[in-house]
């Protein structure tokens, strides 16, 4: 290339920066910009709001929204509880709701915590899905298309229905067609990953797990290299499906509708994957609102299954697209870095090269064999090294001449270095032998401190050893002995070991009588300070067995879990109110309502399943009747409540009244205003 050339290319990239600078494109480079595409109704909104809610139970994947995106997702998904507020009214809605579909568009902003430290910024926008339909037009739809420009991946969302219905497939596959168009422009092959999403994947027969949200699993990634009909293949062939013949049939009959989405797929990237995600986890549940229509809301229970799955894909191909790219640059400017120095070093290469010949010849000709050898040799390197012009020009040469005379001139010393090094070497190998070695006296006391003083004596031989080193060397030695001192102070005797074992065994057989009691809903044990119930049995093992080691760190911290149960379980002394709702009584002319005879703790008057507000104080302090009016008259049916948390038994059961035509349950808000306050506490 020679000198003028590379100046040339330098110009060449600097005028290309300041072109980019006068066009204003000013993009924040540090935030990954990921494009959601979809049609109306396919989830997205959902996806974003569970999706955010979700991370927040994962330790290693964690979503944090920013500022206005914070609200608006924990709004919707306040509203998808049943917690939300009417807009238009100002009232609370207690009802399960999903969110309105989305109108206009709206940036969210993100900060997404990958493993401990890394925090990443991600920069997304929901919008109206009728925007991306092919007929659509307008500022909006163009905004539309030049975010997706200007994104680092593409998830392209489409839902079971509109897999099964041929009309509105062909719609999703000329927008995903006029997608893929938009974002490689002239040239044939993509730049950025794409991800193909099926939402609400709940609604396909023989999805169960979030172990299929994935479609290439790992180790299959050759299978996008192929045509459609060889990529059908190889995913089918896929061991994970080898036990699910039911998944194995939908996805084949899935992928085939699929075919005209893969095949532009296919001829531009090699980056894709596909996933199968549900932001529920069950089915929606239908109900009838109090307009008398049939609508869809959330189930009770949210279990969403693969909603991460997307995004964790999304961010890891963006940060490897981004790697790759730095290494472009990096290498583009070392090549050029490296051509400027070889031309600079040309033009004083004759005379070094005179010098370099001259030393050579000199130093094979001395004799190695005769006293002196090495010093002679050292001289002739120094003369070298001490050139004027080598020192000036060619000071790395310099510096090498220096360390080979300083070589020849240390020979004798080197060797006995070496032996010394090898011989510390040895020690080393010796101390972890004796360290591994103190498991088998662990148990015999006298054994195990005499087998301790003598590994402690062979790191004293090593650091005086150690000690007669100097620079690095002496460092990497010492580091190297005193983690074999961390090693040692860490191996417990063999009495520690049993009496720490014995102390979580015996904890863990209070947490398993605290589970298996609470899996069958006991709470009068969990809860009662008698002298046969929990509470009592678990302060008892505090006082007498935990309180007996105040030094033992794991007893000081079973006692602190112990003690904030015990804590729990006081506060119950003076009563909680656990909000419930009955279902089954619909009082009016011919219809059932319901008394509670005789309770202290209970609503008054007449209940029926439109009732609001409704809420026992527990426990109950005496038994009462549960009795059954008719069109506001009593009956002979009755059901008796004892003391204590009995009636939380009913919970969501038919209350077995003598007329089993009665179908009236109560179900209890527990999992909000009762388990938090004492469940995790052990």
């Amino acid at each position: 290339m020679g000198i003028p050339g590379i100046f040339k290319q330098a110009g060449k990239l600097k005028k290309k920066t300041d072109q980019q600078a006068q066009k204003g494109e000013q993009v924040d480079h540090s935030i990954f910009r990921i494009g959601v595409y979809g049609h109306k109704g396919v989830g997205k909104t959902v996806f974003f709001t569970i999706a955010y809610m979700d991370s927040k139970r994962s330790p290693d994947f964690e979503i944090m929204a920013l500022g206005e995106t914070q609200e608006i997702l924990e709004e919707k998904y306040n509203l998808m509880r049943g917690q939300g507020m009417d807009i238009a009214t100002g009232q609370k809605i207690s009802t399960r709701r999903f969110p309105p579909l989305s109108t206009g568009e709206q940036k969210l902003d993100f900060e997404v915590r990958t493993g401990r430290n890394t925090i990443i910024p991600i920069n997304t926008i929901d919008y109206s899905g009728e925007l991306i339909y092919i007929d659509a037009r307008g500022d909006l739809k163009q905004n539309l298309i030049d975010f997706f420009k200007g994104c680092e991946c593409i998830l392209f969302f489409i839902d079971p229905d509109a897999i099964q219905n041929e009309g509105e497939r062909s719609n999703r596959v000329a927008a995903f067609t006029d997608l893929i168009s938009q974002l490689s422009g002239f040239e044939k092959r993509l730049k950025i990953p794409v991800g193909l999403v099926v939402s609400k994947a709940d609604e396909l027969p023989g999805f169960k797990s979030a172990e299929q949200s994935i479609l290439i699993n790992k180790g299959n990634g050759y299978i996008r290299a192929l045509n459609f009909s060889g990529f059908l293949r190889g995913v089918l062939k896929q061991r994970v499906l080898a036990n699910r013949p039911d998944w194995k049939n939908e996805l084949e009959q899935m992928l085939n509708r699929l075919e005209s989405f893969f095949k532009p797929l296919l001829n531009r990237t090699l980056d894709y994957q596909v996933f199968f995600i549900s932001s529920t986890g069950n089915a929606p549940q239908v109900i009838t609102d109090p307009k008398g229509d049939r609508v869809k809301v959330p189930p009770e229970d949210l279990r969403p299954l693969g909603v991460s799955q997307p995004l964790m894909w999304a961010i890891q191909r963006i940060a490897a697209y981004r790697r790759a790219a730095a290494f472009k640059n990096v290498l583009k400017w070392t090549l050029l870095v490296v051509a400027l120095v070889v031309d600079l070093v040309a033009f004083g290469q004759f005379y070094n090269q005179l010098k370099v010949k001259n030393l050579k010849s000199l130093v094979e000709n001395e004799s190695r064999d005769v006293p002196g050898a090495g010093t002679n040799i050292a001289k002739h390197y120094d003369n070298y090294a001490n050139n004027i012009i080598i020192k000036t020009f060619f000071g790395d040469f310099s510096k090498l001449a220096q360390a080979e005379s300083k070589y020849y001139r240390s020979i004798g010393d080197r060797q006995t270095q070496k032996d010394q090094q090898d011989k510390f070497g040895k020690m080393l190998t010796e101390i972890d032998r004796a360290i591994a070695g103190l498991g088998a006296v662990s148990s015999d006391s006298a054994k195990f401190d005499a087998a301790k003083l003598a590994i402690q004596d062979q790191l004293g031989k090593a650091d005086t050893l150690a000690n007669s080193f100097q620079g690095t060397t002496k460092t990497d030695m010492i580091a190297q002995i005193n983690l074999r001192r961390d090693k040692l102070k860490s191996v417990p005797s063999g009495g520690a070991m049993v009496a720490a074992q014995n102390l979580r065994d015996q904890y863990e057989t209070f947490r398993k009588d605290f589970l298996d009691n609470l899996a069958i809903q006991n709470y009068d044990y969990l809860l009662g300070m008698g002298p046969d119930q929990f509470p009592t049995k678990l302060k008892t093992f505090k006082d007498s067995v935990l309180g007996a080691e105040p030094d033992n760190t794991a007893a000081v911290n079973y006692s602190h879990f112990i003690q904030t149960y015990l804590n729990a379980v006081s506060a119950f002394e003076t009563g909680v109110l656990v909000p419930f709702r009955v279902e089954g009584a619909t009082g009016g002319e011919g219809g059932y309502s319901l008394f509670f005879n005789g309770a202290k703790e209970a609503p008054e008057g007449e209940v029926i399943s439109s009732g609001t507000g409704l809420q026992f104080r527990l426990p109950i302090t005496q038994q009462f009747n549960i009795d059954v009016h008719k069109g506001g008259k009593p009956t002979s049916q009755s059901y008796p409540v004892g003391i204590g948390y009995t009636i939380l038994k009913l919970n969501n059961q038919r209350i077995k009244f003598v007329d089993p035509n009665i179908n009236i349950r109560l179900i209890f808000d527990l999992e909000r205003s009762f388990l938090p306050l004492f469940k995790d506490k052990l």
